[in-house]
């Protein structure tokens, strides 16, 4: 795990370029806090391009922001699983 925390925080984190050198699957995001699913395509977008292999966003929020799925889980599912070679809820290509 690389990164958990608010949307606008990981908005505004920058990734140390050797991130790239190594491959995706050493690193996780986790974003909460991210009221909408065009904000959630937003992180998983930048989750791609910071070379996460794994990310989950949610729009929950406070103390436990994990205690339920958020409330565009199917659209985030679908946006993280396209293009995949194998379903698999949280892993990016």
């Amino acid at each position: 795990m690389v990164f958990e925390g608010t949307y606008a925080q990981y908005r505004n984190i920058q990734v140390p370029s050797w991130a790239h050198d190594f491959p995706p699957t050493k690193f996780a995001n986790t974003i909460y806090g991210a009221p909408s699913s065009s904000q959630a395509n937003m992180a998983i977008s930048l989750s791609q391009r910071r070379n996460a292999g794994y990310v989950y966003v949610t729009n929950l929020a406070g103390s436990n922001p994990y205690n339920a799925l958020p409330s565009y889980w199917p659209s985030e599912d679908s946006a993280i699983t396209t293009g995949c070679g194998q379903r698999a809820a949280i892993t990016l290509p």
